[in-house]
């Protein structure tokens, strides 16, 4: 049988044979997140910091979970305007194109400047998110969980 470990909530496979060549990089998690972590409130959003956390370690979430944040963005991309206008401050983010972990610098940089002015800043995405990386969906996903 398996060996695991725990970082935070998460159950981790050791390594078994101990042959993994970089000791230093956790191995990813072992199984995908469940609905009460992604969905701490049943009806609330979900936790978009916990998916982001999740995905950077290269884990996965169930499909039902990946239908039901795409629905919910999609439920509420409907009733919004196509036109918004965004009162500063404002950080505007270009073509992305699936670099997840680039991505991932951008929302870090984020919460910086928001913990240094003390301010909650709003991102305007203008589009391109998917067409190139390698990690078009865990971007849309945290970008998705975060819009909700």
């Amino acid at each position: 049988m398996f060996d695991y470990k725990y970082i935070g909530m998460e159950k981790l496979l050791l390594d078994p044979r101990n042959d993994r060549q970089v000791k230093e990089v956790k191995p990813p998690p072992h199984r995908p997140l469940s609905e009460g972590q992604i969905w701490p409130k049943k009806d609330g959003p979900p936790d978009w910091k916990l998916i982001r956390d999740h995905l950077s370690r290269e884990g996965r979430l169930e499909k039902t979970h990946i239908l039901r944040i795409v629905n919910d963005t999609t439920t509420l991309l409907k009733t919004e305007p196509n036109m918004v206008k965004v009162k500063d401050p404002v950080m505007v983010v270009g073509d992305t194109h699936g670099q997840f972990y680039d991505f991932l610098q951008v929302i870090t940089l984020k919460e910086k400047r928001e913990e240094k002015a003390k301010a909650q800043m709003k991102f305007l995405f203008l589009g391109d998110y998917v067409d190139r990386g390698n990690f078009g969906l865990e971007l849309l996903l945290v970008l998705y969980a975060l819009k909700v």
